[in-house]
């Protein structure tokens, strides 16, 4: 099969080939098979020997639709475990039943919308794939009720959720009851609906957290930041990454989702969300509720985006990351980064890395506190002659324990605008050593080497790479792969 050619017969072209999801609000692709190894073009993922090649264009949104429609329509077969007691089909286990939970709150926007029937079939096809068991739109949606009227009575209450709170008055009918206009994506009505939630102060329940998260009696938040989203993760991941965006970096954060942040795994070791902030021009604004909609891997802020936030997108990503997600390492990074997620998968696994009281990337020693220039800061702001030791702000990793005690310091430790500075400073305050890593990369040692990767030492993270030269990074990243393990995505040593 041509890469470059797309037939839009699903069940005549694509029937029985690979299939992956590709993010968290249930879109799949199909990974069309390039019989041609030296065939690498660019943009649109596709497959070959468990290797990753660029197609010649990027997916299209129709295309995506015609596939999501086919699989559904194959996936849908009715049980024919019928009569003898429960079977498998109809038992289900304690992890079904939260990933069942995170998926409704994951989808409740879908849920109320037109699209709820769709919605449902990918809720019930998630769990087909996960688990194992085969469960009907029926079972899912029985379930699904259940859980919620034993715990809607709750009477701890957090604080206002992106993804649909429950409502003391919830009935499982209201979830499929179509809410938005058909046709395209009204973001007036979402806004709308949001603030009546916030109105209404109604919260998701504790306990529902809980079914996925754990206890989160233990966790303290005396500093509140600026954080708006609180979308769960789905799984737990052994590295998070948080990539800072400006909002109307679209481009950027879309080749980031088509190269090195592109997961296969259908429980994957890593996942990426991008940091951004509140749009003023309302075109933008929309588009954002859009994206988000789309690709659901937004984190977002209830400030407007300028350069000098930096630090509070550190801030509530920190925050976001604590308590909503389940995570190993963590590492941010800004969208004109490349990632090499395999080379980073390897140092984190090397013996003398830590597990805990990690800070880890390239570090600057002893930094002068400069007065002038783009980065001048002045005596009313900071006294002093010399920062204390940080990381660049362009990529460092963070063990979790590390995040937490940065979280907790947030409110001891001032505000300062420069945000690879004041992580500096909290990990001053809170006594974490920063391990310097060769292989994160502030540039090429030469402008004409800055699409190559390194040769003397292996890149982890690089700046200042975007468009063609990410995509040609990528590209000879995973071509010098052989080794790479089909259930994760990437081997490890």
């Amino acid at each position: 099969m041509n890469p470059g050619n797309w037939n839009l017969n699903p069940l005549e072209n694509y029937a029985g080939l690979p299939y992956e999801q590709t993010n968290s609000v249930g879109r799949w692709n199909v990974l069309p098979y390039n019989d041609q190894l030296n065939s690498v073009h660019v943009a649109g993922p596709s497959y070959n020997n468990g290797v990753f090649f660029q197609s010649s264009r990027p997916f299209q949104s129709n295309e995506t639709e015609v596939v999501v429609q086919a699989l559904q329509q194959e996936t849908q077969t009715p049980s024919q475990n019928k009569g003898k007691g429960k079977s498998s089909y109809d038992k289900w286990s304690n992890e079904e039943q939260s990933f069942l939970v995170d998926l409704w709150s994951e989808k409740q926007d879908h849920l109320e919308s037109k699209d709820a029937g769709i919605a449902w079939q990918e809720m019930c096809q998630e769990i087909e794939i996960n688990f194992g068991t085969k469960k009907t739109v029926e079972k899912c949606q029985k379930k699904n009720k259940y859980l919620i009227d034993k715990y809607k009575d709750a009477k701890t209450w957090k604080k206002n959720s992106e993804w649909r709170p429950i409502k003391k008055n919830w009935s499982h009918e209201s979830a499929t009851t179509p809410a938005l206009k058909s046709g395209p994506f009204h973001a007036a009505e979402l806004q709308k609906k949001d603030q009546q939630l916030e109105n209404e102060k109604q919260e998701p329940i504790t306990e529902l957290l809980s079914l996925y998260l754990g206890d989160l009696s233990t966790l303290q938040f005396a500093h509140r930041t600026s954080l708006i989203t609180k979308r769960i993760c789905t799984h737990h991941y052994e590295l998070l990454i948080l990539v800072s965006s400006a909002p109307a970096n679209a481009e950027r954060r879309n080749n980031i989702r088509l190269t090195w942040a592109f997961r296969r795994a259908l429980k994957p070791r890593w996942t990426t969300v991008f940091l951004v902030a509140q749009e003023k021009t309302k075109p933008l604004s929309n588009f954002l509720l859009r994206e988000d909609e789309v690709y659901g891997d937004l984190i977002r802020a209830d400030y407007f985006d300028q350069y000098w936030n930096q630090t509070r997108k550190i801030q509530m990503g920190f925050e976001w990351a604590i308590r909503y997600c389940r995570f190993s390492f963590l590492l941010k990074t800004d969208d004109d980064v490349f990632v090499n997620t395999a080379a980073v998968f390897s140092f984190l696994n090397e013996p003398i890395i830590p597990n805990v009281m990690l800070y880890a990337g390239m570090q600057y020693k002893n930094p002068w506190i400069l007065r002038s220039g783009k980065w001048k800061v002045s005596r009313e702001e900071l006294a002093g002659v010399h920062y204390p030791d940080f990381c660049a702000g362009f990529g460092y990793i963070l063990s979790r324990d590390v995040v937490a005690s940065f979280v907790d310091a947030f409110s001891i430790v001032p505000f300062f605008r420069l945000d690879d500075v004041y992580v500096g400073m909290l990990a001053n305050k809170t006594g974490i050593k920063i391990v310097h890593v060769d292989g994160f990369e502030l540039g090429a040692p030469r402008p004409e080497l800055q699409c190559i990767p390194s040769t003397n030492v292996k890149t982890l993270v690089r700046h200042g790479v975007k468009g063609n030269c990410l995509i040609e990074l990528y590209n000879r990243a995973v071509l010098s792969r052989r080794d790479i393990d089909r259930t994760d995505g990437f081997s490890h040593t």
